[in-house]
């Protein structure tokens, strides 16, 4: 009696398992199908209209949606989003948004490039103060920064007349060593420069004394027109090098990208002599820098400059420059 009840119930859990299974299949193919969502993407390209100069950390988003984006250094963005009908909305510091609707189909790929400017408005007399672009730029990339550092656009005081160490002693909480009356040499928040670290574009500067006995970096060095912007981190993170422990600056080097590829040709030129001395004859000076994109893929830029640098007594210094 047993053995028979014992056959049945074998059966029942046999029908259950495979129940289960068939349950479990369903399941996943529900699943899958919920996943794998039509989708496609939007591209493209954010400029200022009226100086054809990319921008850089500008908002793209999709109204209603979480879907968002921050443009390259050559203003491109990459969205990957399910199918469907979008208002593209676009923000950058100091010019308007901008909204443009978007239908995205199932596996397309949908480019739209944003050209933003700034309305004229009319309003009662009142007084404008205005900042330079890049400089809007730079308070642009501030705010995006993962951390807590200091950015400022190399012409937001105007020319620098070929020395960043001008600029860098204008911003809070950096001092600058004056040697001739050039600022070769910078503190931050009061800590030897010898425990500054100094990068471009992200890569260490070798940089010594004629003895080799320090590690303080020459400003006076670099070419001034060459850089784009400048980056100043007062409390080190833990993911810059240990060496840092006095602050760190980064300056990032112009570069043809940074246009929607008109030629961009730039001269200075100057001289410079002991008014003192009458004796003195002057020394020329020049910066020349020259850039453009071809095909929208290749770009080529190329700055030099000669520049002495004098002190109050007969020795003077020269260096020149070549960055291809």
């Amino acid at each position: 009696m047993k053995r028979k009840n014992a056959i049945p119930l074998m059966l029942g859990w046999i029908a259950i398992g495979v129940a289960s299974t068939d349950a479990i299949h369903a399941a996943d193919s529900g699943f899958a199908g919920a996943t794998m969502q039509q989708t496609g993407t939007i591209t493209g390209r954010v400029s200022n209209a009226a100086t054809n100069t990319n921008l850089e950390g500008a908002m793209v988003r999709l109204e209603g949606t979480n879907y968002s984006a921050i443009t390259e250094r050559d203003g491109t963005y990459r969205l990957h989003v399910p199918a469907g009908e979008y208002q593209l909305r676009t923000s950058y510091t100091g010019l308007d948004e901008q909204t443009v609707p978007l239908s995205i189909q199932n596996g397309a790929m949908v480019r739209r490039d944003i050209e933003l400017t700034a309305g004229i408005y009319k309003m009662s007399p009142f007084t404008v103060a205005g900042e330079r672009e890049g400089n809007a730029q730079a308070i642009t990339l501030q705010r995006r920064s993962d951390g807590v550092k200091t950015i400022v656009a190399a012409d937001a005081f105007g020319s620098l007349a070929g020395n960043p160490g001008d600029l860098l002693v204008r911003l809070p909480g950096v001092n600058g060593e004056s040697v001739g009356g050039d600022n070769r040499f910078m503190q931050i928040r009061g800590l030897h420069q010898n425990l500054l670290s100094v990068t471009m574009d992200g890569d260490r500067i070798a940089e010594a004394t004629s003895s080799g006995t320090t590690r303080e970096f020459n400003f006076t060095k670099i070419n001034a027109d060459a850089i784009e912007r400048i980056e100043v981190v007062k409390s080190p993170t833990p993911d810059m090098d240990g060496d840092s422990i006095g602050g760190a600056v980064n300056m990032v080097s112009k570069s043809a990208f940074d246009s929607t590829g008109e030629r961009r040709i730039r001269a200075s030129f100057g001289a410079i002599w002991r008014a003192f001395d009458p004796r003195d004859t002057p020394r020329w000076c020049y910066s020349l820098s020259y850039s453009e994109v071809f095909g929208g893929k290749l770009a080529v830029a190329f700055n030099a400059a000669d520049r002495r640098y004098m002190s109050l007594i007969a020795s003077n210094s020269q260096s020149h420059q070549l960055l291809p």
